[in-house]
């Protein structure tokens, strides 16, 4: 019975359509075609001779109709059987001969079927249509949060979060504010309402929202943005209102709503479904109502959100979580393998420094996948060596080491994993060689890890920008002087070559063309549209000035390119240690 509800459930629009197409088909069937016609017209038709035959049914109330210019049958219905008995008789005294009978009393299989299947199909359609009423009811009256389930007593604790101690700190009076909110009543200050987390994916905002429940104690709520607006619109506002119910009757409590610019995102312009769940939720956090309760909301995309959430009073706190420093990383890799058996030759601190811009939830990641790794190659413990292949899966992918290729592509690849490694260290870039190879991984053909530095990661200087696009192109530009023609292998590259130069001329301000300026991306998008403006000019110039730098520097280096080329060739991967021994 319950598989046949869901089923209803799934399928009710699908259900009613074929039932409302039936019930107007069955009209059709059951007359066989014929039409009907007034009592008026069928005189005339008699009169005029237009009639071959009558058939009158037992009951004397409606006879069939034979045309004689027409094939299909006209149904009328005749006021008795004395009327048209006599307008038969005197028709047949003016010569006007019609064949006339009457239908046998008897039981009409075919009619008495189609009855029953017509009463059950209407009875359908109305039972359909009441099942239908009383979802719509459930969804609306109970609209809610019944999905969303109070949690209670968190395990979560500041604890088990590492890399963002200020952070940390900064939020340890919003766990004083819910455990003693007396004291801070008694001195007329007031509990911050908001408190918005942002940062890239991964930085483990849902983790400290769920800290601060478990520290405090209290009720924890949590929603995803997306949640508030599913099959009806105008749902949305409801459900906020029952949330935010439901968290007053449990307060002291804490309501996160993860993603919340996909509810949050800035009004005006054409009208949004979504701006009345918007507007419902700046109504609750209004600032009036002191009832203990916090809300805590994360997005990777502050810039979209409305201004009116982002106001004091709404979200008091604006802490934003960055990728963790080679510290915070340390510590991370600490609390994730705390559970792993690790070998003697695992340094925590190596791997911190090997990981420069990874997140909490990659590196979270790349301790899982070694653990994996070190199971498949039936290891007791994790070794140094499953961690350096679970960071090459997660950065580059998985290693094809049977894939055969000809030597034609092992050429290539070489001279252009030859090219990437030796202009970057001729030309003196921050980021470290760690290792050279032409063994296949994911999408790429072969590859040329590199260790950054955090200052690396987060500042760059126009030079260093420079040097990082003249490394990109150092591959096509090696295919290009040995090979005398470049391949498809380059797209990457040159993906990533004019990301960075296009952000150098838009929002660095690093052009001396374009000059100190950012424009926005909607500006940039309506640039791109004419490829001869001078933006796009800009971007040319520099990725044609560093592609020409690069082929003179490998040119002036060629020696060097073919004697690592020929080694790479030889060993497939060499490390970054082998590299600088041979260009020594």
């Amino acid at each position: 019975m319950q598989k046949l509800k869901n089923f209803i459930k799934r399928h009710t629009g699908k259900l009613l359509i074929i039932l409302i197409l039936l019930g107007i088909a069955i009209p059709f069937v059951w007359n066989n075609g014929t039409s009907q016609i007034s009592y008026t017209d069928f005189v005339s038709y008699v009169e005029e001779g237009k009639v071959e035959s009558i058939t009158l049914n037992s009951d004397g109330k409606k006879a069939e109709v034979k045309l004689k210019d027409e094939e299909s049958n006209k149904n009328v219905i005749v006021p008795s059987v004395d009327s048209i008995t006599e307008l038969l008789t005197q028709n047949e005294q003016k010569g006007n001969h019609i064949k006339f009978e009457m239908k046998e009393e008897g039981i009409n299989i075919f009619s008495t079927i189609i009855s029953i299947l017509s009463i059950l199909i209407y009875s359908a359609m109305f039972m359909l249509f009441i099942f239908m009423i009383k979802s719509v009811k459930n969804q609306l009256g109970n609209t809610n949060v019944s999905k969303v389930e109070v949690e209670k007593n968190i395990k979560v604790r500041f604890d088990d979060i590492a890399g963002i101690e200020e952070q940390k700190e900064e939020l340890t009076e919003i766990v004083d504010f819910l455990k003693n909110p007396r004291k801070y009543r008694e001195i007329g200050a007031r509990t911050p309402k908001g408190i918005l987390l942002s940062g890239e994916p991964g930085t483990g905002k849902t983790l400290l929202a769920k800290a601060i429940a478990g520290e405090a104690g209290v009720s924890f709520f949590n929603m995803n943005g997306s949640e508030f607006e599913e099959m009806f619109v105008g749902l949305g506002a409801a459900r906020v209102r029952s949330l935010f119910e439901k968290a007053r009757k449990n307060s002291p409590s804490i309501v996160f709503i993860d993603e919340i610019d996909s509810i949050g995102g800035k009004r005006g312009g054409r009208y949004n479904y979504s701006e009345q769940t918007l507007n419902q939720l700046l109504v609750e956090m209004d600032g009036f109502k002191d009832d203990d309760v916090v809300v805590i909301a994360a997005t990777n995309r502050i810039d979209s959100l409305d201004l009116a959430l982002l106001r004091p009073g709404r979200f008091d706190r604006k802490i934003y979580i960055p990728k963790p420093d080679i510290k915070g990383r340390e510590e991370i890799l600490k609390i994730h393998s705390a559970h792993l058996d690790l070998g003697n030759d695992i340094n925590l601190k190596e791997i911190a420094a090997k990981t420069a811009g990874y997140t909490g939830a990659e590196l979270a990641n790349v301790t899982n996948e070694a653990a994996i790794i070190a199971v498949r190659n039936n290891h007791s413990k994790v070794m140094q060596k499953d961690i350096n292949e679970a960071l090459r899966k997660q950065l580059i992918g998985v290693a094809q080491k049977n894939r055969v290729i000809s030597d034609k592509v092992k050429k290539l690849v070489s001279y252009h994993e030859a090219g990437h490694a030796l202009v970057s260290t001729l030309l003196g870039e921050s980021s470290k060689v760690v290792e050279i190879s032409i063994v296949s991984r994911g999408r790429a053909g072969g590859y040329t890890m590199y260790e950054d530095s955090d200052d690396n990661i987060e500042y760059l200087s126009s030079k260093e920008c420079l040097k990082k696009i003249c490394s990109l192109l150092a591959g096509r530009a090696a295919e290009s002087i040995i090979l005398k023609d470049v391949s498809t292998g380059a797209q990457n590259d040159l993906e990533k070559a004019t990301r960075l130069v296009t952000l150098m001329v838009t929002k660095y301000g690093m052009s001396n063309v374009i000059g100190p300026m950012a424009l926005t991306d909607e500006e940039i998008m309506s640039l791109n549209k004419d490829f001869n403006n001078p933006i796009s000019a800009e971007i040319k110039r520099i990725l044609t000035e560093c592609n020409k730098k690069t082929e003179e520097i490998l040119n002036q280096n060629v020696d060097l390119l073919h004697k690592v080329a020929n080694v790479l060739a030889e060993k497939e991967t060499i490390s970054g240690e082998e590299f600088l021994n041979i260009i020594n």
